[in-house]
């Protein structure tokens, strides 16, 4: 990925968003359903579930309270309605006194859709009823000592795909028992990186390439044609004249980031660094975190186009034993010549899988094709390893980490509703997107699509 001048990317086409992600191929060959995600927040719902079966949305329309008894957190549920986790995160801390770094989170979850999720506060007994902000829903539910992503099992979804072109049991069945062969391909979805703003990645390249004052000039200045008319004309603005009183005066407080980064570069010239660190930490770590993603997203597109299945291993290839969520657990180990047939036989019986690394400066590289894909994707880049010590902001480097290539343990149940609607049942292991899978059934040329813009390219 070159890193992109402003207006290259202000002429991005909604076409070209996923290869402008990494992910350029398909696995499967089947033609593609259409349709739309997301058009109404109704359309699409998620809701976690998490060590010892606790289950949000079960949780939540029981009305269920457990013991609040013996830990220093509470463990809250969150329902929203069209609305950013971090917005909520951000507006619950105001309310309660706290800071956002006090709410623990098992994850993002999307904005236009209805979610159910868990997080953690400190002990305070102002937390004993409902709690209601704009669009957001907190309970107690019971005492915790913390949540994190690791305590996350599972993401279930339920959604609708509306305006669909194909509606035939035939595509779908076929695509499935591909899928099924194949294995669906792992790649970070979009909400990793932006639809209409697709930058989150190439900010972290400027941070990992130590182009710090690029990435804060970008992050406020960049704009495409698909996002609102009055955000792209600020932002023009502001790249032309690179006048930080200017955002102050007219950025709408919706872009709150770019205005606290404004803020700190108007009061403290040239300090770059501290207007990145006006940012939460969850969203600094989240930039290299996309563009390590990105790198993993495009070594396994090139994975995908050199073999036609993930569940078959090469020499050099790294593995994974699963635990019994299907993600990967323990050391990973080289797929060798002594090894192979064995490795072949768990990947069958879902207790191993492939894994590529996504980058950071501990991961080791895989050799063979896929080691080939990743090592070649790095080299484009100009990137090492090495450099995902961020040694001027060391609270967001990264020491990577290991991906299945192949979604695992994947529950799938389709029905067709009525009309040109398709209703999808989905329960995934954390990490992994149902954009992933959601694309392969969709085909969709325009990524406005799973986001529930019905544009004419869909």
């Amino acid at each position: 990925m070159r890193n992109l001048s402003l207006d290259e990317l202000k002429n991005l086409d909604c076409r070209e968003v996923e290869n402008f992600i990494g992910i350029e191929n398909y696995i499967s060959l089947t033609p593609g359903i259409g349709g739309l995600i997301k058009e109404e927040p109704e359309d699409f719902q998620v809701w976690e579930v998490i060590e010892g079966g606790l289950d949000s949305r079960k949780l939540w329309t029981e009305n269920l309270r457990l013991p609040m008894i013996g830990a220093k957190n509470i463990l809250l549920l969150m329902k929203k309605y069209n609305k950013e986790t971090m917005r909520a995160v951000s507006e619950l801390s105001s309310m309660l006194g706290i800071l956002p770094s006090q709410v623990s989170i098992c994850g993002m979850k999307d904005r236009r859709a209805i979610t159910w999720q868990f997080i953690s506060i400190p002990y305070t007994p102002l937390v004993r009823e409902e709690i209601t902000l704009h669009n957001a829903w907190i309970r107690p539910v019971t005492c915790i000592d913390n949540v994190s992503s690791k305590l996350l099992i599972r993401n279930n979804f339920e959604i609708k795909i509306t305006h669909v072109n194909i509606l035939s049991d035939k595509i779908i069945d076929e695509c499935l028992s591909e899928l099924s062969e194949k294995g669906i391909p792992n790649f970070f979805g979009y909400q990793r990186f932006g639809v209409t703003r697709p930058i989150t990645h190439i900010v972290g390249s400027m941070i990992v390439k130590n182009q710090i004052e690029d990435a804060v000039k970008y992050f406020i200045g960049a704009s495409t044609m698909l996002e609102k008319p009055n955000h792209r004309e600020f932002r023009e603005h502001f790249r032309d004249f690179m006048d930080y009183k200017y955002v102050l005066d007219n950025f709408p407080p919706q872009l709150r980031y770019e205005r606290a980064m404004a803020r700190h570069m108007f009061e403290k010239k040239d300090d770059y660094v501290g207007a990145l660190r006006k940012i939460p930490l969850r969203l600094r770590r989240l930039f290299v975190e996309a563009y390590s993603s990105y790198i993993f997203n495009k070594a396994l597109s090139i994975s995908i186009k050199d073999a036609s299945n993930l569940n078959e291993p090469f020499i050099g290839d790294l593995a994974a034993k699963l635990d019994m969520y299907g993600y990967p657990t323990g050391q990973v180990f080289e797929v060798n010549n002594w090894n192979i047939e064995e490795t072949q036989k768990r990947i069958k019986k879902g207790e191993a899988a492939i894994v590529m690394p996504q980058p950071g400066y501990s991961v080791k590289l895989p050799r063979g094709p896929r080691g080939d894909a990743i090592k070649s994707i790095l080299e484009e880049e100009k990137v090492e390893l090495r450099n995902f010590i961020i040694r001027k902001i060391p609270e967001v480097g990264t020491i990577g980490n290991y991906r299945t290539v192949a979604i695992q343990k994947c529950i799938i149940d389709i029905e067709k509703g009525n009309d040109d609607n398709v209703n999808i049942s989905l329960s995934l292991p954390r990490g992994s997107y149902a954009t992933a899978f959601l694309r392969e059934i969709m085909k969709n040329k325009c990524s406005l699509a799973y986001v529930g813009i019905l544009h004419h390219h869909t």
